[in-house]
């Protein structure tokens, strides 16, 4: 997920959107002020405290880009790939914890 940041002030515009939404509606708003004032940032993605202690518990592991569990994954386990999105953005657990994607 991605968000817009106004370059000026330092607020996000929008959240929650793919990249190539994020892009072309930073794009928008950059002919409308007619300079580069909007950019385009990644949203951390965090998991719960209590759905990390359950994948190590289960072997499973989350991707860090699309969100998505997965199966037969250490707790120790780093950038394995995804079988949702098929980046290599997979960790276990507690890799996860010491990474600081826990809320």
């Amino acid at each position: 997920m991605y968000k817009i940041i106004d370059n000026q002030t330092g607020l996000a515009i929008s959240e929650h959107l793919t990249r190539k939404l994020a892009q072309n509606k930073a794009d928008r708003l950059d002919n409308i002020y007619g300079a580069v004032r909007y950019i385009v940032q990644n949203t951390p993605r965090v998991f719960s405290l209590e759905d990390i202690e359950a994948s190590i518990e289960a072997s499973t592991g989350f991707c860090v880009a699309c969100g998505e569990e997965s199966d037969c994954i250490e707790p120790d386990a780093r950038n394995y790939p995804c079988e949702g999105c098929g980046k290599d953005e997979v960790f276990g657990g507690e890799e996860l914890i010491i990474m600081g994607y826990v809320e």
